[in-house]
């Protein structure tokens, strides 16, 4: 079985977090290097207990629409961004891009809450990744969803 840490090396790198809010505490930048992740987030990310990620962010007014909640492509893009990060979690020779995301909308997340996500592999062959996901404010439930991934050498990845 392939190394489950974090490796420093990884293109999906882990960095200090820009924020001191004790929610986020643990956790990191992911993935600073993508302008849209950027842009749309921070998005954070921590390993758990069993060796697995756990996602985040701080749901800010740049983050909603004009009801003053979460947008939902904020959510999916959020969503996409944590199964691809499960994917390839212990695989950095890896790339995984999105062949379907399928998403349910459960609840409206709004402003000044800590949103987290977390994703489980269902089946691995040899090209694919099937997973399915969880985003979540609190105890509540904002989307869940599943996807399949297309695995990739990390070097047939073009800028």
């Amino acid at each position: 079985m392939p190394d489950q840490s974090l490796d420093p090396t990884h293109a999906l790198h882990l960095l200090a977090p820009e924020t001191r809010d004790p929610r986020l505490r643990g956790f990191s930048v992911f993935d600073p290097s993508d302008p849209h992740e950027t842009n749309c987030g921070p998005f954070y990310c921590r390993s758990d207990e069993q060796g697995g990620l756990r996602f985040a962010f701080l749901a800010t007014a740049h983050q909603c629409n004009s009801r003053g909640q979460l947008h939902g492509g904020l959510l999916m893009t959020f969503a996409d961004l944590v199964i691809a990060g499960t994917a390839v979690h212990g695989f950095p020779e890896e790339a995984a891009v999105t062949v379907s995301l399928t998403s349910n909308f459960a609840a409206a997340g709004t402003i000044d809450r800590l949103i987290t996500g977390r994703a489980d592999v269902t089946r691995r062959t040899g090209s694919m990744c099937f997973l399915t996901a969880t985003i979540a404010c609190e105890d509540q439930t904002l989307l869940t969803c599943s996807a399949v991934m297309k695995r990739i050498a990390r070097n047939r990845l073009t800028g």
